[in-house]
């Protein structure tokens, strides 16, 4: 129950000059580089996950160079000061926990491993999953049998029994919401989770009920007051938006369509991008893509240029680079290519540094 998209770009970061071929998803980003044999797994705050000759490790976002050395097999994301990593031990991969340096704080032992989410992470042995604590113990859950679990949201998390059986648990491992027909969930937000049943979406609240019985064939999570809803099938159909009473708020005329915050929205419609407000009014220009907001700018570009808008949809920083980095700001600044140079700039458009790509 994810989409997708891909996209194809160039663009260099710090000393590195190469050509990326990009995809989405909701839980990760991965960009092939292709010249070095390079991956960047999307941004997460100061670390980013980088590989180079098939060994992983981090560099430092705001300084591009490298803070935990590439000594892994593979890697995750930093969450909770602690991000899972994998070694070969005896040929076989094992999974544990790394801090901020590096070290391991929860020796490798799993077959995977999950990001920290309200304290607990998913870790799997032999095939079977069950949490732990920042500590590494499991003792909550040591008698559970779930074919696979999610993260934890507001104190409660989707899981699969041993028939693969969805349901919700909660930190105690005790079921709270028991499956009644849902093939699938996501995690709860604003006290809702979006469930999936006979390949439609609706939502349920921490009791179980439906506040709006599957009828969509995708939807998002309600963000300021509305959500995002993919009237049709889930491979053919128009976006829209809904209130927590299922009532229609903007028709469902989109191509696409992205989550409200402060009042606006990003939407397309016959592959052009712009920004509406909670009425459907059309508040900016429109482009060829605008990618995700980071730091409350996003990336758009137009015959072939990028540049930023803001919530509002007003073009803050012009329409001049050639290619910039897909998640945008992070910490303040952003990457961009211009002709042969890399420059590093804040969201003022300000440049900081600059150099030649290599």
């Amino acid at each position: 129950m994810m989409k997708r998209k891909k996209l194809s770009l160039c663009f260099a970061l710090a000393s590195f000059c190469f050509c990326i071929s990009c995809q989405y998803s909701p839980r990760q980003m991965i960009l092939s580089l292709e010249d070095n044999d390079e991956e960047i797994i999307d941004r997460n705050k100061n670390f980013v996950p980088v590989s180079r000759n098939g060994k992983w490790g981090f560099i430092d976002d705001e300084t591009r160079t490298l803070a935990i050395d590439l000594k892994f097999e593979h890697v995750g994301h930093f969450s909770e000061f602690i991000a899972p990593a994998s070694i070969i031990d005896h040929g076989e991969e094992l999974w544990g926990y790394i801090d901020t340096l590096g070290q391991w704080v929860i020796t490798p032992r799993f077959n995977e491993a999950k990001e920290f989410s309200e304290g607990l992470a998913g870790v799997n042995v032999g095939g079977i999953w069950f949490y732990i604590d920042h500590s590494g113990d499991h003792s909550a859950f040591k008698s559970m049998q779930w074919t696979d679990i999610y993260d934890f949201s507001e104190g409660l998390a989707g899981v699969f029994d041993s028939a693969k059986r969805f349901q919700y648990i909660d930190k105690t491992g005790t079921v709270v919401i028991p499956n009644n027909g849902m093939d699938d969930g996501a995690k709860f937000s604003n006290g809702l989770a979006r469930v999936w049943s006979n390949w439609k979406v609706g939502f349920i609240n921490r009791q179980g009920e439906y506040v709006i019985q599957p009828q969509y064939g995708n939807a998002h999570d309600f963000s300021d007051g509305v959500a995002a809803v993919k009237v049709g099938s889930f491979l053919e159909g128009k976006w829209g938006y809904i209130d927590q009473n299922n009532k229609v708020v903007i028709g469902a005329i989109y191509d696409h369509a992205e989550d409200f915050k402060k009042g606006y929205a990003c939407v397309a419609f016959d592959d052009r991008y712009f920004i509406i407000d909670k009425k459907g009014n059309v508040v900016s220009d429109t482009y060829d893509m605008i990618r995700e907001y980071n730091d409350g700018l996003a990336p758009a570009s137009k015959n072939g240029k990028w540049g930023f808008v803001n919530r509002a949809g007003k073009l803050v920083i012009p329409l001049q680079y050639d290619e910039v980095v897909p998640f945008g700001f992070n910490n303040g600044h952003c990457w961009a290519i211009l002709g042969n140079n890399m420059i590093k700039i804040d969201r003022q458009g300000n440049v900081l540094s600059q150099g030649p790509r290599n």
